[in-house]
């Protein structure tokens, strides 16, 4: 997987606008383990055990940030019992308990799309396309920006991180984890405060529900 150099990370941090320093911090509340290292907090009730994590984005699409606040969700199944997870198990509050749902990573590609062709200056070439070549699988090549031409050339940039990533929704069996990214519609910028709230339905018809409160900073 390629990562952004050093100089081409600063150029997008200035353009983006984002904040290295924002952080969400977990507050402590009964029942919950928290990891100041990490900035994670761990849960455990009726046999389910959650942990939630904020994590830096920083992987393509690099403007996914600009949408969508990524949570890092472990969850592991200690119960005889299959659950189920969809993204209707997971929702968000900010500080004035404004709701934000999660979203497949269908979804945030469909929302992110429309930014998903850009172009870089580079000095030799006169421009440079950072991960954006069109991949071709049935050959294994890759086509570059024909240089001589008139125009510059626009081709998409496929986020294939945001579905490898991605939590796989769906059913938990009994004595396994489901881990991966959740992603919240909303910008981490825009909010003072934030509650994630998980929860499932067990097949008795029991519900648990976990909430895990952070501070931005």
């Amino acid at each position: 997987m390629k990562r952004l150099s050093p100089f081409l990370f600063v150029a997008i941090w200035f353009l983006g606008g984002c904040s290295l320093a924002t952080k969400a911090v977990p507050v402590a509340t009964p029942g919950a383990v928290i990891d100041q290292k990490a900035g994670s907090v761990t849960m455990e009730k009726e046999g389910i055990e959650v942990t939630a994590q904020l994590v830096d984005w920083n992987y393509f699409p690099y403007n996914l940030t600009n949408y969508f606040t990524p949570y890092s969700i472990t969850i592991r199944n200690k119960t005889p019992q299959v659950l189920s997870f969809d993204t209707a198990n997971f929702v968000m509050y900010d500080e004035a308990q404004t709701q934000y749902g999660a979203y497949t990573p269908k979804d945030v590609y469909s929302i992110t799309s429309g930014e998903l062709y850009y172009l870089i200056p580079y000095p030799y070439v006169g421009v440079y396309l950072y991960e954006g070549y069109r991949q071709f699988p049935t050959v294994g090549y890759r086509e570059y920006p024909p240089i001589g031409v008139a125009g510059p050339q626009l081709y998409e940039v496929y986020p294939r991180d945001v579905y490898s990533q991605a939590l796989p929704f769906g059913p938990l069996n009994p004595n396994a984890q489901l881990k991966g990214l959740v992603f919240f519609k909303g910008n981490l910028y825009n909010f003072k405060k934030i509650r994630v709230v998980v929860n499932t339905v067990k097949p008795n018809g029991q519900k648990v529900e976990f909430d895990f409160p952070f501070e931005v900073k």
